[in-house]
């Protein structure tokens, strides 16, 4: 289809670019775009740049129709308590690292669960931030509370253009009482994060690493809903493409319940899935044929 798409755009002097479905989701945030999401997809315009759980939430199955995941919480209970006991002691600002799929949304979205359950934080108020481009800083004082607690999370944080603009919940003096602020970030970009949180002379954070999953949690996962793979042979080849990998998991149970056989299923189509994000976003940033054959190189 992308071919035939490509050839009939080239037939016609039509240039043709192709975004992954996070680059499209940024694009209709845009209040320029506000109408195009009305219009063909029936999604009322979100002004809010801080979204409360539930408006995360939504966003998050709509983004994830593609490919489902998994609400079981598995196998980082122990990361949960040790980051709470770290925000008790004063901690403001949590990194959460880890590799692409390995779940750090997921962890998020169970710590801040588990943390606005416990004391002394029951009265905190969770807020995720989405991806703009501008107006991180005028959103704090029109969306924001002072006289309120918050825990605010923002999901891949290297992606915010103006992440420096969201520190002001902690060092400005009429949030930073009241406010933690979680970051998320994969692990090739943690350390431009921790960068950016020295530059504002933050010294109360933590930088937490999530890790793969057991295999035994990867095989209880596949079991539940929405994957439900009960045969033992085909989990147990699941497992083993996973290796840990909680999307990895996903996009192989997805393949086998689509009636292919994973055992023929190679690597290449795994890989092709698997990085697909960031493949485009790689490809917006190289504008040359030498750019895109030297990455090709590394790649290979």
């Amino acid at each position: 289809e992308i071919q035939e798409s490509e050839t009939i755009c080239k037939r016609n002097g039509i240039s043709f670019k192709l975004f992954n479905n996070t680059r499209i989701a940024a694009l209709l945030d845009e209040k320029s775009n506000h109408h195009l999401r009305l219009k063909f997809l029936g999604i009322q315009p979100d002004y809010n740049v801080f979204l409360t759980l539930d408006e995360f939430k939504d966003r998050l199955t709509r983004k994830s129709k593609k490919l489902p995941f998994s609400t079981l919480f598995l196998g980082r209970e122990s990361d949960i308590q040790a980051i709470l006991q770290k925000v008790r002691e004063g901690t403001k600002v949590i990194i959460i690292d880890g590799k692409p799929g390995v779940g750090k949304t997921r962890f998020c979205l169970e710590f801040v669960h588990i943390m606005t359950a416990t004391e002394p934080f029951q009265q905190y108020e969770v807020r995720f931030i989405r991806e703009i481009k501008e107006g991180i800083s005028k959103a704090i004082h029109s969306e924001l509370n002072a006289q309120n607690k918050y825990i605010i999370v923002a999901d891949d944080a290297n992606r915010l253009s103006d992440l420096a603009e969201l520190f002001e919940v902690i060092v400005n003096p009429a949030f930073m009482e009241r406010s933690i602020l979680i970051l998320t970030t994969r692990s090739y970009n943690v350390e431009t994060v921790i960068s950016e949180v020295r530059k504002k002379q933050i010294d109360n954070y933590q930088k937490f690493t999530i890790r793969r999953l057991s295999n035994a949690d990867i095989d209880l996962i596949i079991q539940e809903t929405p994957f439900e793979i009960k045969g033992k042979d085909a989990r147990k080849e699941i497992v083993q493409l996973s290796k840990g990998n909680p999307r990895m998991s996903a996009i192989v149970a997805n393949v086998f319940k689509a009636g292919f056989e994973i055992a023929g299923l190679t690597h290449y189509k795994l890989f092709e899935e698997y990085f697909e994000g960031i493949s485009s976003e790689i490809s917006e940033l190289v504008d040359t044929d030498k750019d895109k054959i030297l990455l090709a190189l590394i790649a290979s």
